[in-house]
């Protein structure tokens, strides 16, 4: 017959985590984002493939927590002949200004 484990669950303490990105980090945070999360390029390209479908001529497209850009981008580059209105948001101003450059 197993023992019970009679000991009492640690209570874990929550914060809110701030977020800051400097100019150093922002500048490798596409390579580091790349290589945190899986499948990260191919959400890239399916995003793209959708996009064909949702993004008409004369359309509006708001990507929120743009960060560096780098998707509006290539979303702006696929869909080049047509007039879309590209629309990045970000908490980090730093990376809007990153985005902008681009």
């Amino acid at each position: 017959m197993k023992k019970k484990n009679k000991t009492k669950p640690k209570k874990l303490k929550l914060e809110n985590a701030n977020w800051t990105f400097n100019k150093k980090l922002v500048k490798h945070f596409d390579e580091h984002i790349q290589n945190s999360i899986p499948l990260y390029n191919w959400t890239h390209i399916l995003g793209l493939r959708i996009s064909d479908f949702f993004l008409p001529n004369h359309s509006k497209m708001i990507d929120l927590g743009c960060s560096t850009g780098t998707f509006i981008n290539a979303l702006n580059e696929r869909h080049k002949n047509k007039k879309i209105n590209f629309i990045g948001v970000d908490e980090q101003q730093s990376m809007i200004k990153f985005a902008k450059k681009k």
